[in-house]
């Protein structure tokens, strides 16, 4: 790309030192140095090289060279993380060169960022406007639409993409996982697929079939595609952990303790892993490891309190209730409840607690 920039500015060199003097071969070398600053990770140094360019041609006597600086301007800003600086210097280059799908696409990318996903949408339509055949500006376009949860808008878009870049993975990939969202599993099934032909070594692709034939209960199959992600990525903890629920619910708890004890090995803060391991060392009576266990899945919780902030009354609760301590496990159990009612784990909890309290009635309510 940069070879590309520099031999079509120095095409201008020679006329424009005829017409307007040195001054413009000044801005062409700046421009050059910009570019070489780039290469060097220089941002910084890259940006005060373009803003030179403009200096020396306050008069617009070569539009093309300076939309060309503000552009590669804002590009820079980009880089530093200097949004609103960048976003200023396309709007200056489209102003000097309207038609130019890069800055559309440069500023609709910033827009995403920022969560702007409405101004997102209309440059990325622009960008459309002036490449219509080019697949990633509908895979773009794709992308935010699923971002706000348009998903009819997003699959004719992703289809788009596909329509003129068939082997585009990411759109086949992202078609999949709106059908998920949709519950058209046979339909993710056959996106997925199509990613795996594709590309065979997909883990994600791989992951993500599993999870589906998981869905459907196709329990083996499932299997098989998790082993293949472990074979493509031996440190890939989500493929153990997933391993371990469908082997515990394969009825199959020591496979299932050896996959969830691999998840955590690999991770030591997999959430997933750490409570469904202490769950199963509760059910088969290894109190002690239980606890260790959950007390971990706490410290994981307190680490990464966004994350899902309920495990940690529920993680607590079961604590106390191996404990004894029944009256402290209800609080917990129902506090976990306010945020998720209809989680079945914690209500068979809340029964099983006032089970033990023999307040059968009130454990009946709850089953």
């Amino acid at each position: 790309m940069k070879v590309l920039k520099i031999v079509l500015l120095v095409i201008f060199i020679g006329l424009s030192c005829l017409l307007y003097g040195c001054g413009m071969v000044q801005a062409i070398g700046h421009l050059n140095q910009g570019y070489e600053y780039i290469d060097q990770g220089k941002p910084k140094d890259a940006t005060a090289e373009f803003q030179k360019v403009n200096a020396l041609d306050p008069d617009n006597h070569n539009l093309k060279i300076r939309a060309q600086a503000y552009l590669d301007l804002g590009d820079a800003c980009r880089e530093q993380g200097e949004l609103d600086n960048a976003i200023t210097s396309y709007q200056q280059s489209r102003t000097l060169s309207p038609n130019h799908a890069w800055v559309h696409l440069c500023q609709g990318k910033i827009y995403q960022t920022k969560g702007k996903l409405d101004d997102a949408i209309t440059e990325f339509h622009q960008r459309m406007t002036l490449e219509p055949e080019e697949a990633w500006a509908h895979l773009d376009l794709a992308g935010v639409y699923h971002q706000k949860g348009k998903y009819e808008d997003a699959i004719t878009s992703y289809q788009k993409a596909i329509e003129f870049g068939p082997n585009y993975v990411n759109a086949h990939f992202s078609l999949g996982n709106i059908y998920i969202e949709q519950g058209k599993l046979d339909d993710a099934i056959s996106e997925y697929q199509k990613v795996i032909e594709i590309d065979p070594d997909n883990a994600w692709a791989h992951h993500n079939l599993g999870l589906v034939y998981w869905k459907q209960d196709k329990l083996d199959d499932a299997i098989s595609e998790y082993q293949k992600v472990i074979e493509i990525n031996p440190n890939n903890a989500d493929a153990y952990a997933s391993l371990g629920g469908i082997y515990y619910e394969q009825g199959k708890l020591d496979d299932a303790i050896s996959e969830y004890q691999q998840a955590v090995e690999i991770g030591p803060n997999h959430l997933d892993a750490n409570f469904s391991l202490g769950g199963i060392y509760r059910k088969q009576g290894k109190l002690e490891d239980a606890i260790a266990t959950f007390q971990q899945a706490i410290q994981i919780e307190v680490d990464l309190i966004n994350f899902a902030p309920t495990w940690i009354n529920e993680c607590q609760g079961v604590i106390y209730l191996i404990q004894g301590k029944l009256d402290d496990a209800i609080t917990e159990f129902q506090q976990a409840l306010k945020s998720n009612a209809e989680d079945l784990s914690i209500i068979y909890n809340l029964a099983c607690v006032y089970s033990l309290k023999n307040e059968k009635q009130t454990a009946i309510e709850y089953l």
